[in-house]
């Protein structure tokens, strides 16, 4: 009997493979039960078998052609644990503005030096031991309400112990002042962005990478606690507010999260 061989060759999906996508939007040779195999990854040069990027993915793996093995997993969404809007007018800069449907705001009230600021916290915890690589980090904040596009600046924030409920313009708790007013923050690292119209806005890349790990690793004062702070980069602008949905916004699937993907070697 004459014994017929036909080569085969497996295209790997890249990209990975959506587990809601219909079958032809995903890539050729795939397994319907493989959760997403990987076998090889072109673009970064390595093996993997996981999910595609940006799915929760509790039993991805991750095997590098070198022969050391690492686990990807991303947490999404990481919802706020605290955040509020403060806001530096002179009538009301010792007035805390926690609430009003969960609104956080970014920009400029009555067309002078009245900044609205906010302050947000995340619990990176979910992310286990101490050794962890975080490999991509967002924060994603839903615009339900904008007077213009503005140049904005996200830094993290050096003080830890501010009250959601407490915390004001001039004061973290209510009673302690703050060293600057309007929050302590790092002057440096901190993510450019623009504020846009109506929709979701993602703000992501190295810089929020590196706010996202230097949480994690700070093992001392803020154990995997992330603080942040949205401005404008100027705000000697003319009137202008953004507000975004918070902690307590009442459409759910609006509220501000992050998005953290991360290895771990074992």
């Amino acid at each position: 009997m004459q014994q017929i061989h036909e080569q085969i060759e497996l295209v790997a999906p890249v990209g990975g493979l959506h587990r809601a996508a219909g079958y032809q939007h995903k890539a050729p040779y795939y397994f319907e039960n493989g959760l997403n195999v990987r076998a090889y990854d072109v673009i970064e040069g390595r093996g993997r078998i996981g999910s595609r990027p940006g799915l929760v993915k509790p039993y991805a793996q991750n095997v590098s052609v070198d022969g050391v093995v690492t686990e990807e997993y991303t947490l999404s969404p990481i919802l706020l644990t605290k955040g509020v809007r403060i806001e530096g007018h002179s009538s009301t800069d010792d007035a805390n503005w926690y609430g009003s449907f969960g609104t956080l705001k970014v920009g400029n009230d009555s067309g002078a030096l009245n900044p609205l600021r906010s302050l947000l916290h995340f619990d990176l915890s979910g992310i286990p031991g101490t050794t962890a690589v975080i490999t991509a980090a967002s924060l994603n904040l839903y615009c339900f309400s904008a007077t213009g596009t503005t140049a904005a600046k996200l830094y993290r924030m050096t003080r830890y112990n501010w009250g959601e409920t407490t915390a004001t313009w001039n004061k973290y708790d209510g009673s302690t002042t703050w060293t600057t007013a309007g929050g302590d923050f790092t002057t440096s690292g901190g993510v450019d962005f623009t504020t846009i119209a109506p929709g979701w806005l993602t703000i992501s890349g190295s810089g929020v990478i590196a706010m996202a790990q230097e949480a994690y690793g700070n093992l001392t004062d803020h154990i995997k606690q992330l603080h942040m702070l949205l401005k404008l980069a100027s705000e000697t602008a003319t009137i202008e507010q953004n507000s975004y949905g918070g902690r307590e916004y009442p459409t759910v699937d609006r509220r501000a999260y992050m998005s953290v993907t991360y290895e771990v070697t074992v």
